[in-house]
C-alpha cells in the first residue's frame, strides 16, 4: 500500500524506501523514505508515511477526526511549529499544515486524510532553508491515496 520510491520527485536528488515496519493495532504499516542527499545529520529530507487499516471506515474516519484539528498543535506533542492546518485536495477530510520544527533547522509538514478502511498521516522534513511546497505535499499525498486505493480490498 506505500507508494514507491520513484513516486517522490524532487529535482536533482532520489529517495530510497529506509525502513518499514507492521504495525498490529491498528493493523498497517509505517514507512520511512529517505533522499540520497546527505548531511552531518544524516538524509536531508525525509518522509514518514503512516497508515492504519481498520475493519471498517467509521474507525478511520474517527481517528481522522481525532487527529486532523491538532496537526498543528504543538501543545498536543507535535513539533511543527508557525503552521496552520488548511483543507487539502486528497482523500476524506484531508488536512495539511507546513512550518517548521522548534528551532527552525527544519521545515516540517504534516497532512492527514482517511480513504475508506484507511487513516493515513504523512510527514515530510527538509533542511529549514527549503521549505516545504503545498504542491509537492499534496503530490506526494495523492499518489499514496492512490496506491491505498489500488492496494487495499473494500
Amino acid at each position: 500500500m506505500l507508494i514507491k520510491p520513484a513516486d517522490i520527485v524532487v529535482p536533482g536528488d532520489t529517495f530510497t524506501l529506509a525502513s518499514t515496519k507492521p504495525s498490529d493495532n491498528p493493523a498497517g504499516v509505517t514507512g520511512t523514505f529517505a533522499s540520497a542527499s546527505v548531511d552531518v545529520n544524516g538524509p536531508t529530507r525525509e518522509i514518514d508515511v503512516v497508515i492504519h487499516v481498520y475493519p471498517d471506515a467509521t474507525a478511520a474516519t474517527q481517528e481522522h477526526d481525532q487527529v486532523a484539528p491538532n496537526i498543528a498543535n504543538p501543545q498536543m506533542g507535535f513539533t511543527l511549529v508557525g503552521g496552520t492546518a488548511t483543507p487539502a485536495d486528497v482523500g476524506t477530510g484531508g488536512a495539511m499544515a507546513l512550518g517548521t520544527n522548534s528551532d527552525a533547522s527544519k521545515s516540517r509538514a504534516r497532512l492527514v486524510f482517511s480513504e475508506g478502511r484507511a487513516f493515513v498521516q504523512i510527514e515530510f522534513f527538509n533542511p529549514g532553508n527549503d521549505p516545504l511546497k503545498p504542491d509537492f505535499v499534496l503530490d506526494i499525498a495523492r499518489k499514496q491515496d492512490a496506491a491505498i486505493k489500488a492496494g487495499l480490498p473494500a
